[in-house]
């Protein structure tokens, strides 16, 4: 099995049920601009600011109009008094969406009111697992088989009266794209065979792997969504970054007016109509530099070598594996971990001197910054950096949102490199939930300061804010894409649709 080079798996996106690749992403790109609509619509819709009366319609993203699904739900409710109105004047409509990450995989189950065209999200549940399925790449049965405690879990959450019109989808995300084609596809038909197990229904394009600017993009709407941001002016708008195992995402909106470099890829930059605001929402997924493939990055050049790696607490040797590479790891007998000689190492591999053909604006690995201003200033960073952050103190293991100054992590990491291995076991034990992440506990909060600082230009003075869930309804929901593609999911199915579909 050959692992693809970083710069070009960007370019995969493999869809299961459809034909050619390329095909395929021209596929994907047209499901995707109508999900962007409608999650915009509903977001809007369920947004507290919004005012009584005032019908949310006709929202635009890349010239593409779509009347309103979601439209006046909450409207009429409050025109009504009160939402509580619309309980039971319609039907519940169900779905259920896999997050297939590239270390685990995760079930989001939603149930909303559905009123005529129109839904209002009622309730949600979650559950996760590890490893993900690029792990069963030589066993693609144990892929599927994998899945079962999270369609379990999907199944109980489901009212038994609706569960043969609930669709239940699986989109894979960096892990998957690492993987030569015909394992990944083997592995979705495995995935496929195992969701129609199910009473669930599966649609034809149910099954895929989805490109990382995809993430991006509904990680900005979810975030800004909940923050209440839509509809403002771009520089009040949020920037993201989630940081997953196989890639990292950003996504933030430009300033008006700001120039785009003439070589930027059509999907890096999405253009987005809501709320009376237009936004040129840049994005961009870095494969290849999620936390787990982000280490064999740093760690090969170390591999089979006297020389013991900068990043590694003094008294652990052992071995890294990653997707189809598996390189030996030790740290020097000495000196042990070295903050500075570290971060030179970590930079050195995120190839910070490759020119992205804008002077002053370019990230890393090549990539234009998206540049400065506009929504880049507020940032929200999820996933993998909010988990290094609470199990290394940074903040409270049980914080769910929190703003911090880049210093913070520093500090732990000089904490926590300047301590040997022995003593890591004892106090940090818990690292992650793995003790396999455990040896890299050094190297892993090093990565997201120099990610932050280095790559993403965050300023050291100003505080961003770390943030695993969002308040919803009185519930702690997951800031997760997920609910973007179930909402166009049903969006584009009616019930006689889906119940119709052989």
């Amino acid at each position: 099995m050959r692992r693809v080079g970083a710069r070009n798996k960007q370019t995969r996106s493999v869809n299961f049920m459809k034909g050619t690749t390329a095909g395929k992403k021209k596929s994907y790109i047209v499901v995707l601009i109508p999900c962007v609509v409608i999650f915009f619509i509903f977001l809007l819709a369920q947004r507290p600011e919004a005012q009584a009366g005032t019908p949310v319609t006709n929202f635009v993203q890349h010239r593409e109009q779509q009347e309103g699904v979601l439209g006046k739900t909450r409207a009429e409710a409050n025109a009504q008094g009160t939402e509580s109105g619309l309980a039971g004047r319609g039907k519940y409509r169900c779905a259920v969406v896999i997050d297939a990450g590239s270390t685990g995989s995760r079930v989001h189950a939603f149930k909303f009111e559905a009123s005529g065209e129109e839904l209002t999200l009622l309730d949600s549940t979650f559950k996760a697992i590890e490893p993900g399925l690029s792990s069963f790449a030589s066993e693609p049965v144990q892929a599927g088989k994998s899945l079962v405690p999270l369609l379990d879990k999907a199944k109980a959450f489901v009212p038994d009266d609706i569960m043969q019109e609930t669709t239940v989808e699986l989109r894979a995300t960096a892990g998957l794209r690492m993987l030569e084609p015909s394992e990944v596809q083997s592995i979705l038909q495995e995935v496929h065979t195992v969701l129609a197990s199910y009473p669930f229904k599966v649609l034809d394009d149910a099954v895929s792997v989805m490109d990382g600017a995809d993430e991006g993009v509904f990680m900005w709407v979810t975030s800004n969504y909940y923050l209440g941001n839509i509809g403002k002016p771009a520089e009040m708008t949020a920037s993201v970054i989630d940081l997953g195992g196989g890639s990292v995402q950003r996504a933030f909106a430009l300033a008006e007016g700001q120039p785009t470099p003439d070589t930027l890829a059509d999907d890096s930059l999405r253009t987005i109509t809501a709320g009376g605001q237009a936004y040129k929402v840049y994005v961009h997924s870095y494969l290849g530099f999620g936390l787990k493939a982000a280490r064999m990055n740093f760690l090969k050049p170390f591999d089979a070598v006297d020389e013991g790696h900068p990043c590694m607490t003094r008294g652990y040797e052992g071995r890294y594996h990653y997707v189809d590479e598996n390189v030996s790891v030790k740290a020097d007998e000495n000196d042990g971990a070295d903050v500075d000689k570290c971060i030179a190492t970590i930079e050195r591999e995120m190839n910070f001197e490759e020119d992205c053909g804008v002077e002053g604006q370019c990230s890393f690995d090549g990539v234009w910054s998206g540049g400065s201003g506009g929504g880049s200033e507020r940032n929200y960073v999820s996933s993998y950096i909010v988990d290094i952050a609470r199990d290394v103190g940074v903040i409270p293991r049980q914080s769910t949102q929190q703003a911090v100054l880049l210093d913070e992590f520093r500090g732990a990491a000089d904490k926590v490199c300047g301590l040997e291995y022995a003593a890591i076991q004892q106090s940090y034990g818990h690292y992650l939930n793995n003790d396999t992440d455990l040896p890299f506990i050094c190297m892993d909060v090093l990565y997201a300061y120099v990610l932050l600082k280095r790559g993403f230009q965050i300023n050291g003075d100003k505080e961003f804010t770390l943030v695993k869930q969002f308040d919803y309804k009185g519930k702690k929901v997951e800031a997760a894409w997920s609910l973007g593609a179930a909402i166009n999911t049903l969006g584009k199915h009616s019930v006689a649709e889906v119940l119709g579909q052989e």
